[in-house]
């Protein structure tokens, strides 16, 4: 019994505290069961939080990367507008130049000229005029959010521009890549379009800081994004435009060899459009002799003109040396016109006519008009038929033409002297020169029309041109030589050149004068020949004083100022030859406003106050009067 009740009562006491365990256990398991549920609670915040933080950034970022890309397209399409905007306008011909030899200087100078710190300011201008277009825009609200564009003026714009313009063409080795236009490609097979590889990560801090940026704003949440409109890395842009095609023929016009010669700037052709010249051109023979005839053929130099033994020149036809601005125009009368200009063999050879001796155009030697109209005649008929052979050789593209109608030739021409000029036994004419034109350069303008779509811009420009200026120039250096014209007493019965006093024009005859050469020419002094040459600087020889001193040499005549005495002339050879010595004149004293020491003046009416008499209380007796220059008691 003792043993069952205190067994009983060992249960129930272990009863009781598994219980108590029991619920402890269950408190304690609550808890962690709170603290876990708590936890995941907790865990779920932040992920939403953490997901809904890159929710709305994504979405900002989404609407930076969209905005980002239509500004992209604006300077994608504001560099392929520039460039075929440009391209369309006539007149605004790409320069194709004369240094130019390899398909690479090509696409080379076409960088320099678009891309590069001169010229790529047409790209960088326009690029720089959308871009701040953009940054003018009214902000955009889209589900919530503000985007806008913010950056700097429009000049600070240009000048990044530019700078990565310029920096990425000098910097970059394939900065341009023309899409399947190799040196051996044939124009026709030319695609022409051609890549532009450009690099911002080029640009300092503060040049690359003044490009415009985005800006996206949560309204709801105030967060903001800022975004750079352009990566600061490589943009690659591709320029649907066929320009390098029509660079393509323009190279194989100047370059190739589909003519006998070579092409527009090949060495012989561009030696040959040099050699060209109408007027008095030719320098000296092999002696040393004056050529003084014109050319009457454009290749050919002149002949040497006789001299004075036999004064009928076969090449002036007995005229006057051609000479500008005589100044007569009795002499400019004597002067050939409507020379005429025949083939030689030169021109036959380029083209410009038939055969030898054809009859091309005349000029007048004596103007520079007429010389240049002729001589122009000339280039435009040579370069015209080189074109016409070369573009039989080259085979076109149905789409995409050179239109050969169009074609435009523009020499520009200088006039150079080439021969001074002296007329002999003619009064007061003074020397003159002879010139000859001849080309300084010549722009040949090729004309092309694009009939694809695909290969342009704005549809609405269709059909598109392009033009491409050859452009060769002519360094010209000409020397300068001496030709007389002689002229005759009216008389002719006299036969001999006139070497003494000079004929005055309306009693010479120059009907049978000609070119000489130096050896045959004694230059016509004209101090000491006792004839007033007013050409020649003089205002006397020897008794002659022409219009000064009317002529008579008298020294009151010459001035008021002498009373007496004549004049003379320095001689030839002296200090002032020519010149008029009024050192035997008797000059006018009283009145000159000097009192002239040891003349007997006391005093001079041209002195202003008459201090000597004044103070006497006297007047100056003036000139003219008895007693003139000395002092009188005042009426």
């Amino acid at each position: 019994m003792v043993q069952s009740a205190m067994s009983s009562r060992i249960f129930l006491s272990s009863s009781k505290g598994f219980t108590l365990f029991t619920a402890l256990l269950s408190f304690i398991l609550i808890l962690l069961a709170g603290l876990l549920v708590n936890t995941m609670i907790t865990a779920e915040r932040t992920s939403n939080e953490v997901v809904l933080e890159v929710e709305a950034q994504s979405r900002m970022q989404s609407l930076a990367d969209l905005t980002r890309a239509d500004a992209l397209q604006v300077v994608n399409y504001g560099i392929r507008n520039a460039i075929e905007e440009y391209s369309q306008n006539q007149g605004n011909a790409y320069p194709y130049s004369s240094q130019t030899l390899s398909w690479q200087a090509v696409q080379d100078d076409f960088s320099n000229f678009f891309f590069g710190s001169g010229n790529g300011s047409i790209l960088a201008g326009r690029i720089a005029s959308n871009l701040y277009v953009i940054v003018q825009s009214s902000p955009r609200k889209i589900a919530g959010y503000t985007i806008s564009t913010k950056g700097g003026q429009e000049p600070e714009i240009k000048q990044a521009i530019q700078s990565v313009l310029g920096q990425t063409n000098a910097g970059a080795q394939n900065f341009l890549q023309v899409v399947s236009c190799e040196s051996n490609t044939l124009p026709k097979d030319c695609v022409g379009t051609f890549y532009v590889n450009l690099d911002f990560s080029l640009l300092s801090d503060a040049e690359y800081e003044k490009l415009p940026a985005i800006h996206v704003y949560d309204e709801s949440t105030g967060r903001e994004l800022v975004e750079p409109v352009i990566p600061r890395g490589k943009f690659r842009i591709y320029v649907p435009l066929r320009l390098f095609k029509a660079l393509k023929y323009a190279h194989e016009i100047a370059q190739g060899q589909l003519v006998n010669g070579g092409g527009l700037l090949s060495q012989q052709f561009h030696d040959h459009l040099g050699e060209l010249g109408v007027g008095m051109c030719d320098g000296v023979d092999a002696s040393g002799a004056s050529i003084c005839g014109y050319r009457t053929a454009p290749f050919t130099t002149a002949a040497l003109s006789v001299g004075p033994a036999d004064p009928v020149s076969p090449i002036t036809g007995g005229n006057l040396c051609p000479a500008e601005q005589a100044g007569l125009s009795l002499i400019e009368s004597k002067y050939p016109k409507n020379v005429p200009l025949n083939c030689d063999s030169v021109a036959a050879s380029l083209g410009l006519c038939l055969g030898v001796g054809q009859f091309i155009t005349s000029y007048n030697p004596a103007e520079a008009p007429s010389r240049a109209a002729a001589l122009s005649q000339l280039v435009q008929g040579i370069i015209n038929s080189h074109v016409t052979i070369s573009l039989s050789g080259i085979q076109q593209s149905p789409d995409f033409q050179l239109l050969t109608n169009q074609l435009t030739i523009q020499p520009s021409i200088s006039s150079f002297a080439t021969k001074d000029i002296f007329f002999e036994g003619l009064a007061n004419v003074s020397p003159s020169e002879a010139k000859c034109s001849k080309l300084v350069n010549t722009n040949v303008t090729l004309r092309f029309q694009e009939d694809n779509l695909d290969y342009t811009v704005v549809d609405s420009r269709a059909p598109l041109h392009y033009e491409v200026r050859i452009v060769d120039s002519f360094v010209q250096q000409v020397s300068k030589s001496t030709c007389v014209s002689y002229c005759l007493e009216t008389n002719p019965g006299l036969g001999t050149f006139i070497f003494g006093p000079d004929l005055s024009p309306d009693a010479a005859s120059c009907p049978q004068t000609s070119c000489a050469a130096p050896s045959a020419y004694h230059p016509q002094p004209s101090c000491g020949n006792d004839v007033l040459n007013l050409g020649a600087g003089e205002e006397c020889d020897g008794t002659d004083f022409g219009v000064y001193a009317d002529g008579v040499g008298q020294c009151s005549v010459f001035s008021t100022q002498f009373v007496s005495g004549n004049l003379s002339c320095n001689a030839a050879g002296t200090a002032n030859e020519c010149k008029i010595n009024t050192g035997a004149c008797v000059q006018q004293l009283c009145g000159n406003g000097i009192i002239d020491a040891g003349s007997g003046e006391v005093c001079d009416p041209g002195i202003n106050p008459e201090t000597v008499c004044a103070s006497q209380s006297m007047q100056c007796i003036p000139a003219g009067t008895p007693r003139a220059c000395t002092c009188a008691p005042s009426p």
